[in-house]
Formats: C-alpha cells, sequence, structure tokens
C-alpha cells in the first residue's frame, strides 16, 4: 500500500534552490513572450547606436569600430524580443543549452543586471504575479516528483523553432517523458 504523498507547502518550495535554478533555466529557454514595446515620450527623442567592439553589427577596419547612431522620434514604439536577450552569447555560455548552474546566486546577478533574463518583463513593468507563476511552475515540479521519482527524456528534446519569424518560440515536435 502506497502512502500518500502532501503537497510541499509554498514556505517548502521557497526552499528549494536546485528547483529555483533549474525552473528559471527552463523558463530562459522556453518562456519567449514577443518582447517589451514602450513608446518614446521624451520630446528629443530616444537615440540608438548600433555597433560596439562586442557587436556583430559593427565594422571594423584596422583598429577602429564603426558604429551608426540615430534617434527614434516621440511617439514612436520601441521593441525588444526577450528571445534575444535570454540567448545573448555575451551573457549565456552555450546559450541553446540548459544549464541550472547559471542561477547560482553569484552568476544569477550579472544576468538580471544585464536585463537578460525577462520571462516576466523587468523593471517597473514586472509581472505583479511573477512570485505566484514561479510557486506554480516549481508546485507541479515537485508534484511530479513526489508521484514519480523517477523521470527522464524518452528521446532527444526536438530543436527550437519560432512561430510565424516572431520570437515565440515552439519545439518541433513533443517533448517526451518516461514517468516511474
Amino acid at each position: 500500500q502506497q502512502q500518500q504523498q502532501q503537497a510541499p507547502t509554498a514556505e517548502q518550495l521557497r526552499s528549494l534552490d536546485v528547483l529555483t535554478m533549474a525552473a528559471k533555466e527552463a523558463l530562459r529557454l522556453t518562456s519567449h513572450p514577443i518582447g517589451t514595446m514602450r513608446r518614446v515620450m521624451d520630446p528629443n527623442g530616444f537615440r540608438v547606436t548600433v555597433g560596439d567592439d562586442n557587436s556583430s553589427s559593427s565594422t571594423t577596419t584596422s583598429s577602429t569600430t564603426t558604429t551608426s547612431s540615430y534617434t527614434v522620434p516621440e511617439g514612436w514604439f520601441v521593441g525588444v524580443p526577450h528571445i534575444l536577450m535570454s540567448t545573448n552569447p555575451a551573457v549565456y555560455e552555450d546559450a541553446w543549452q540548459f544549464d541550472l548552474r547559471r542561477f547560482v546566486p553569484e552568476r544569477e546577478k550579472a544576468i538580471v543586471q544585464q536585463y537578460a533574463w525577462l520571462p516576466f518583463s523587468g523593471g517597473r513593468h514586472m509581472c505583479p504575479g511573477r512570485d505566484v507563476g514561479m510557486l506554480s511552475v516549481k508546485s507541479i515540479v515537485a508534484s511530479f516528483l513526489l508521484h514519480y521519482p523517477r523521470m527522464s527524456l524518452a528521446a532527444p528534446l526536438p530543436p527550437v523553432t519560432f512561430v510565424g519569424g516572431a520570437s515565440i518560440a515552439k519545439r518541433k515536435g513533443a517533448v517526451v517523458v518516461t514517468l516511474q
């Protein structure tokens, strides 16, 4: 006779550091809203500079780097696709590989400071339900682990594709898991 396991409490879920790191890494690779859109409110516009020593959009000849600057006028919208930020190779080594160690506290601080992890957006526009969302993800995984202590991928993960040319990530095929 199997003993019924109790669901973990919110406090227990908050204390599961490895599960938190795994959930954050999973959200980094899979949670890609189209992006952040903001309207330029400054009457002088918003100045953008593209290209620097670390950018692939810059043109370097001998020891000089070419950059382009322009001003987005007041009233226009500026959009930033989150997929580009959460897979930026300047921030994430092997950006498309799952590595929960990216979110150990010492490394996570640098990621957050660069606005490179945004499944719940960021700044003053950050999702007010982000804590409930993270607890929900962790609760579902913890419940599976309580009932199926051995889970494994039954096949390799299918590659990621993008829906309609937008920045919404989707797997090309099913993710098949074996539960024991």
